[in-house]
């Protein structure tokens, strides 16, 4: 099998090994490309029907790179996520020896496609793109797995354009994989096989949205080390005609040292969602003017939170809204929330956890976009209603409506969307996320006192 995978632009030719390729239960339909490690195929499960993309990968059970694979596999297998390819099976074929990931087969086209043909992307719908693959990367995060390989090559739309992280479950196989195609995104601490986490994934998605804005890439090269060369050593610029606070973020995200990107997925989302309301983004330490030195700015541009000379500012808070959760008319607990986004879910990481089996770890979120909220379910298997209608995708929420949870749990929604932001925050205060409304013990009402038995009357003196 071939060590490199072939650079955008190029063929990708499968290796001639998959021409003989037979895995039990499944018909191998065609090639779909050449990666390392393992080639792409397209399959359909022969009693099902159903059609997957197939990751196969060569070598010996007992190989420390088939081992991971197969345990990666595993722990993708439990996510489900709107943005993340959910992997179907993972195994070995007893016959060849072959080992592969399936994972739901998905008919659009990968990012990667559609940039050939169509160049840059105006800058709201690559900041889209951008912000939901970075939700795909907060679930990981909560769910402790590293992607390993986030590039155009591995987002891949649905039939209604929905973008999903594809290839999950290969982080530390990648790790092993000397690919031209993932090189021109890779962070530059994993060129020497450095263990990565969620910060590396960070990097290759400010490439990747690097990609989207441009239409090129920021370094190019047809050799492993000339792309690390440009990594490790070369300067990112903001793309051409890219708003002063999606360069900011891009800096950020595409800081060398990983010490200087976002602290978390979700720090990283919360800016980009910033950016596509309208707010300047807060940076990796959030304070507004933070700025890293990875990515050159435009001397002398820029509104002052660009200025690292200006004093730091916090973003506005965005409006708050309330959320009372209840189960069969009792209530539970009250929230008041001024993030823009809220998870629900049993994971201790969720804003409402709510600790019952019946509840997925990630179930749903409350989203915010403007003066606007939106609900999406996050889980496949557990129902998620809005007004007691189930929910199959995401919707907007009105003051007042009831998100149900499994049948058992519901949050009331409230808010004023037309409201002035109710915290004036200066450069030393921090929102308040998911802050509980502390409510006043019940009162208990004292017995009713017992009446005093009456009296009894002496007995008359006897004569």
């Amino acid at each position: 099998m071939a060590s490199e995978e072939s650079a955008p632009g190029s063929a990708e030719t499968a290796p001639a090994w998959t021409s003989e390729v037979s895995i039990k239960g499944y018909e191998i339909e065609e090639a779909l490309g050449n990666g390392a490690p393992g080639c792409l195929l397209k399959a359909r499960h022969r009693n099902l029907g159903r059609v997957v993309a197939m990751k196969v990968l060569e070598g010996e059970r007992g190989d420390s790179t088939v081992d991971l694979f197969l345990e990666n596999a595993r722990k993708a297998a439990k996510l489900h996520h709107p943005n993340i390819a959910s992997v179907v099976d993972a195994g070995t074929c007893p016959d060849s020896g072959l080992h592969y990931l399936a994972y739901e087969f998905l008919p659009g086209e990968d990012l990667e496609q559609v940039l050939a043909a169509r160049g840059a992307l105006p800058e709201p719908e690559a900041l889209a793109i951008g912000q939901a693959i970075c939700e795909a990367l907060v679930c990981l995060e909560e769910n402790d797995l590293v992607h390993g390989d986030v590039r155009p090559g591995t987002i891949r739309f649905d039939e209604t354009g929905t973008p999903k992280l594809t290839e999950l479950g290969l982080s530390l196989v990648h790790r092993h994989a000397h690919s031209l195609a993932r090189a021109l995104c890779l962070a530059p601490e994993c060129f020497d096989g450095d263990p990565s986490d969620g910060r590396s994934d960070q990097y290759s998605l400010g490439i990747t949205l690097h990609r989207a804005l441009s239409g090129s890439y920021p370094f190019g090269g047809t050799s492993w080390d000339e792309l690390q060369a440009g990594h490790t050593g070369g300067e990112i610029r903001p793309p051409s005609g890219a708003s002063p606070g999606v360069a900011q973020v891009l800096s950020t995200l595409c800081a060398r040292s990983p010490n200087q990107r976002y602290p978390s997925a979700q720090e990283a989302n919360l800016d980009l969602v910033r950016v596509m309301t309208g707010h300047p983004p807060a940076g990796a330490t959030g304070r507004i003017g933070a700025r890293t030195a990875a990515l050159v700015l435009p001397a002398g541009g820029g509104p002052d939170y660009l200025d690292e000379e200006a004093p730091p500012r916090r973003p506005p808070p965005p409006f708050p809204f309330r959320a009372r959760l209840s189960t069969r008319g009792v209530s539970i607990e009250e929230y008041c929330f001024q993030q823009d986004r809220v998870t629900i879910g049993r994971s201790p990481a969720c804003d409402v956890r709510i600790d019952n089996q019946i509840v997925s770890r990630r179930h749903a979120q409350i989203s915010r976009e403007g003066n606007r909220l939106f609900v999406t379910p996050l889980s496949s298997t557990n129902v998620t209603e809005l007004n007691g209608a189930s929910l199959a995708g995401k919707a907007e929420l009105h003051p007042g409506d009831v998100v149900g949870i499994s049948d058992k749990f519901e949050l009331e929604v409230l808010w004023d969307p037309d409201a002035a932001p109710s915290v004036d925050l200066d450069a030393d205060q921090t929102p308040v996320v998911g802050t509980p409304v502390v409510r006043p013990a019940p009162q208990t009402p004292a017995p009713p006192s017992t009446p005093a038995p009456p009296s009894t009357p002496a007995p008359p003196s006897t004569p």
